[in-house]
Formats: structure tokens, C-alpha cells, sequence
């Protein structure tokens, strides 16, 4: 799937995902350090899915 986004979407994304972070640091936090910790050099890779969900939740409009 293709998607269009611009920079003003990707600081709400990242600003949603921070906030999770922040509501529930240790949930996320155990997300994270299985991703990075089973393979620091994929993890961009093993995050970027959640970051398209966080895409599709807050613009659903983007949606091919």
C-alpha cells in the first residue's frame, strides 16, 4: 500500500505516538525493546507498521 503524507501528518503522527509512550510508557516500552533489542538494525523496519496504523487511525483518508 502507497500512501501520500506530509510533514504537518508526520509530526501528528510522531506526537501521537509520543503521547502513548507517555500514557503507558511500559507497554510501550516492552514494543520497543523486543523490536530493538532482537535486531537494532531492523527495527525502522519492525516499527514502521505501527506507524502506518498510527496513519490510518488519526487520517483515514489516506487510504488506498
Amino acid at each position: 500500500m502507497q500512501y501520500t503524507i506530509d510533514k504537518s501528518m508526520v509530526a501528528a503522527i510522531l506526537t501521537e505516538w509520543d503521547r502513548r509512550y507517555r500514557e503507558a510508557p511500559g507497554e510501550f516500552l516492552n514494543i520497543a525493546e523486543h523490536l530493538l533489542f532482537s535486531n537494532p538494525e531492523t527495527y525502522g523496519e519492525e516499527s514502521a507498521p505501527y506507524f502506518l496504523s498510527l496513519l490510518e487511525q488519526l487520517f483515514p483518508q489516506v487510504q488506498s
